[in-house]
């Protein structure tokens, strides 16, 4: 059995968080710390909060989440758009709030899709980086004869996919052919009867046949309530694929969420050129490689002492930074006995030993050590001075 530095852990989102696990060759756990373990990195993906109200459930829902981070690896949150949306709307500002602190505390460093997830962070006080999520990528080929448009339809999200819009511009466009994929329920004949001509549902998708069913469409159509950024976006644009959102991403196509603006993104995308389409496919290519998230991923697993403590001083000093109580007992017995004259504080942080060391009124008697204390941070060695 192979022993692999990162382990990815979803408790929302197992299935695209086992698929990651296999691209980048890491371990999936839904509870890494079920187990000890010698991880150098634990990568979170896909929380899905959902706060229900049930105070004992999301007591363990939040114990669940923070124990996967209480390890001693380093840790990173990637932030998908239906976290973002939950954790804004499905939360009390309160618990937010400590959950913020918690990951502070822990060192957790942020991730996200996009610039607009960012932004959204940023708005909820929390700093994450821009990390694009990696792609199954597909070569650019011809686009099918009749114009076709895909478009992500998963059980019970019809509402949040805006199914009842997407259904008006389908029957206003009866020469589009619209092919629903992604819900493991397809109509009845009784219910397809109610469907536009026009519209195919397909299921499901295997991921084997992602490529084959690409080919199959001319564009992809995005319209939801909230969103990050969509893997299906990247997949589609790399084979050459014209894109509609209701969100501005690279090379697509923007509009609003009313059936004016979406027939008028369709034409447009109708029209596209293939060297505009190729642009788009190189684009999303170089962004979303696995090669060059790999290579982020493995950065994570480094340990640069200087870079870790430089980041983590502000959260060390307001968390961990106090000095626990066994290690001042038996510091004093030893100061009590050999009475030195000065005293070097080797990796002194913050300096929660120096009052202790230097004016502590059970070592001061008589004598006053002098204290040199040094550390490879510069930010925690300016705490240790205030």
């Amino acid at each position: 059995i192979k022993l692999r530095k990162v382990c990815v852990s979803s408790l929302g989102a197992e299935v695209h968080g086992m698929k990651v696990a296999k691209m980048i060759d890491a371990d999936f756990k839904t509870q890494v710390n079920f187990k000890p373990h010698q991880y150098e990195l634990v990568y979170l993906m896909g929380f899905y909060f959902a706060w229900t109200g049930d105070q004992a459930q999301d007591a363990g829902i939040l114990r669940a989440e923070m124990d996967n981070l209480n390890t001693p690896a380093h840790k990173v949150i990637h932030w998908i758009g239906t976290d973002i949306m939950q954790f804004k709307k499905g939360i009390p500002q309160i618990v937010q709030e400590g959950y913020i602190k918690n990951w502070n505390q822990l060192g957790v460093k942020h991730w996200c899709e996009c610039d607009y997830t960012q932004q959204e962070l940023k708005e909820l006080g929390i700093d994450a980086e821009i990390v694009p999520l990696p792609a199954t990528l597909y070569d650019m080929t011809l686009l099918p004869k009749e114009f076709t448009v895909g478009v992500y339809m998963p059980n019970g999200w019809e509402k949040f996919h805006n199914i009842d819009l997407i259904k008006e511009v389908i029957k206003e466009m009866p020469d589009v052919n619209f092919k629903f994929f992604g819900g493991t329920n397809v109509p009845d004949k009784k219910h397809k009867k109610l469907d536009p001509d026009n519209l195919e549902w397909c299921g499901v998708i295997p991921n084997d046949k992602m490529g084959d069913f690409i080919e199959k469409c001319s564009c992809l159509l995005r319209i939801t309530e909230h969103d990050g950024f969509p893997i299906s976006i990247a997949e589609f644009a790399s084979a050459g694929r014209s894109i509609v959102f209701n969100r501005k991403v690279p090379y697509g196509i923007e509009v609003g969420s009313n059936k004016k603006s979406v027939v008028s993104g369709i034409k447009k995308a109708k029209n596209l050129k293939a060297a505009e389409r190729l642009i788009a496919s190189e684009h999303y290519k170089k962004v979303h490689d696995l090669k060059k998230f790999k290579t982020r991923i493995n950065k994570e697993t480094e340990y640069n002492p200087k870079e870790y403590w430089e980041d983590r001083a502000d959260s060390w000093d307001k968390g961990e930074g106090s000095a626990p109580t066994g290690i001042e007992k038996a510091l004093l017995k030893i100061i009590k006995k050999e009475r030195p004259l000065s005293i070097i504080d080797v990796g002194c942080g913050n300096g929660r030993f120096v009052k202790l060391l230097t004016k502590s009124d059970n070592i001061r008697n008589g004598f006053s050590p002098s204290y040199l204390g040094i550390d490879i941070s510069e930010n925690l060695i300016d705490i240790c001075k205030q």
